[in-house]
Order: structure tokens, then sequence, then C-alpha cells
């Protein structure tokens, strides 16, 4: 293996690690304010470790989550939430598709196929992710920026969810409390205002998700214009 591509590899494995541990953290720390439960006593070396852990399972969890909800059916989100992320898809599908980038790849894909298409404006009718991964094959250097916006998007997402799973667990958490007195979580002037942030958190949080993701499915088209060009 060449120095370059072990260090792309231990690289990407660091930001993994980053994603999970940064959500598992965030979970943590809303936690230990909301509920009961103290974890100020992990001072030593070997809870700060257990501490590790516990953070890196939660972010993963929360990571699974994410993609469940936000990929597979299995977990239906609220309507309202479903017709966001489908209006936020066809937004960024749509400025994809009318960005000049995109028109111009599509002209020099079939000016440099030109000799080995069926009809000369046979990319004109591909599909977006077809011709992302064509021009992508053109210019492999584009695959650090490409995870890199990723990287972030999937960030955004993670903490979205966990902060507004956060506010109705916390909503439940005050509800058994005044209903059945289990005397659960840390009831204060500022829980509350927690309460008035966590929905908005994770609403910006999703707009800077999907913003990241636009990115990163248009900037293929660009940098495979910058290439070819030099050519």
């Amino acid at each position: 293996m060449k120095a370059a591509d072990l260090f792309e590899a231990i690289k990407s494995s660091v930001f993994d690690i980053i994603g999970f541990l940064l959500p598992g953290f965030y979970a943590l720390i809303l936690l230990n304010y909301t509920f009961e439960i103290s974890f100020n006593n992990y001072s030593d070396l070997e809870s700060e470790w257990i501490l590790l852990i516990i953070a890196y399972i939660l972010g993963y969890v929360i990571f699974s989550l994410s993609e469940e909800i936000e990929k597979k059916p299995k977990i239906r989100p609220p309507r309202c939430l479903k017709k966001y992320i489908i209006d936020q898809r066809a937004e960024g599908k749509s400025k994809i598709l009318t960005s000049i980038s995109y028109k111009m790849s599509i002209k020099l894909l079939n000016e440099h196929f030109k000799d080995h298409l069926d009809a000369p404006s046979q990319f004109d009718s591909a599909d977006v992710n077809t011709l992302r991964s064509i021009v992508m094959s053109f210019c492999p250097e584009s695959d650090t920026k490409i995870y890199m916006f990723r990287f972030r998007g999937e960030l955004c997402r993670n903490i979205s969810l966990y902060s507004i799973a956060h506010f109705f667990l916390t909503l439940l958490a005050i509800f058994c409390k005044l209903i059945f007195e289990w005397n659960i979580v840390n009831q204060s002037t500022s829980l509350y205002l927690m309460l008035l942030v966590l929905p908005v958190t994770s609403y910006l949080l999703l707009k800077g998700y999907f913003r990241f993701v636009r990115i990163a499915d248009s900037i293929p088209f660009s940098i495979f214009i910058a290439t070819y060009s030099k050519k």
C-alpha cells in the first residue's frame, strides 16, 4: 500500500470515529443535564474510556436510526417531516438539473463519447446518479471533497435526529413526573428553555444536512468541467 493510500485510509477511519463520537457525546451531555444521571464521577482513566465507548455506541445507534428513517420504510417519520425530506430532495435534484455545470457536463460527455454512442445526445436522457458516477471516474481526486461534505451532512443529520428525539423524551419524562411523581428529570427553568431550543436546533441542522448533501451531489460536475477543460 502506498503512503498516500495509507494516509487516506487512516484519515477516513478517524473521521468515521469522530462522526460517531460527536453525536454520542452530544447525547450524553443532554442526558446528563436532563435526567437524574451523573457522569461527574468519571474522572479516572478507566472510567473515561468507558464514557468514550458509551459515546461511540450511542453515536453508532443514532447513525443507524438516521439511516433507517431516511432510506428504509421500517421506521416511518411524522408526515410533516417526511414531506419536508421529500421536498428538500426534489429541490436539490432540481437545482442540479438546472445548473450550468450539469448541462455542460452532459455536453462534454456527448462530445467525448461521440464515436461510441448510438445517438449523438444519448447522455441527455441519462439518470443524474449515472452521470455523477461517470464524471467522478474522470476525476477521482474529487472523492475526498465529496466525502468531506457528506461527512458534515451526516453529522448534522445525526445530531438533528437526536435533538428532536431528546425533545420528546424530555416531554415524556416531565409528563411522568407530573402524573406518576417519578423523580427522574431535573426540572428547572433552564430545562424548559432547552425544550424551546431543541426543535429549532434540529430544524437548522436538518437544513444544514440537505445543504451539504446538495453540495456533495453537485460538486463532481464542477470538478469534471475544470478537469476536462485542462485536457
